[in-house]
């Protein structure tokens, strides 16, 4: 066993400022590490707080935070949290076994959007709140298929509507028509 500077508390120089330091063999290091002027290269199957519940941070600095590569892909396990928003592109996301909320700004979706295409789950859009629930746009159709319940009254302006086939109104015969 080779012990260095095990008995004081000044800090320990081990290398030199033009060459490289080679640690071969495993090793530990008990009470943290800091990497400084260049960075760490760190090659291999590596692991970070596998064990414990001790909270990993990664890039908590101003510069951008890159994780995964061109190539494969990049598994989250566990709750995680988007504190400053989420740009996904080139390949869209999927997102499956628990959803996704979006919440405090909401979300800009653009380009064709499928919603709920297969399955027998309810689809639900606008059930939580009072404000007002907008779908379609102002030059296009909007075409619901299936059949359809409004319960809190419907109101038709600016073309009035157009019914094909069997109507009934006011088939109840309860209300004022």
């Amino acid at each position: 066993t080779t012990t260095i500077g095990t008995g004081g508390t000044g800090a320990v120089n081990i290398g030199n400022t033009t060459g490289n330091t080679t640690i071969t063999g495993s090793g530990t290091i008990s009470n943290g590490l800091t990497v400084s002027a260049g960075g760490a290269a760190i090659t291999g199957t590596t692991n970070i707080n596998t064990t414990g519940g001790a909270t990993t941070t990664i890039g908590t600095g101003t510069g951008a935070v890159s994780i995964g590569n061109t190539t494969g892909g990049t598994t989250i396990a566990g709750f995680t949290t988007l504190s400053n928003g989420l740009t996904i592109s080139s390949g869209g996301a999927t997102i499956s076994a628990g959803g996704l909320t979006v919440s405090a700004g909401g979300e800009t979706i653009t380009g064709t959007t499928n919603i709920n295409t297969s399955g027998s789950y309810a689809t639900n859009i606008g059930v939580g709140g009072t404000g007002t629930v907008s779908i379609g746009n102002t030059t296009g159709n909007t075409a619901i298929t299936g059949s359809t319940t409004i319960s809190n009254g419907l109101t038709v302006s600016a073309g009035g509507e157009t019914i094909v086939g069997t109507t009934n109104i006011n088939a109840s015969g309860s209300a004022a028509t």
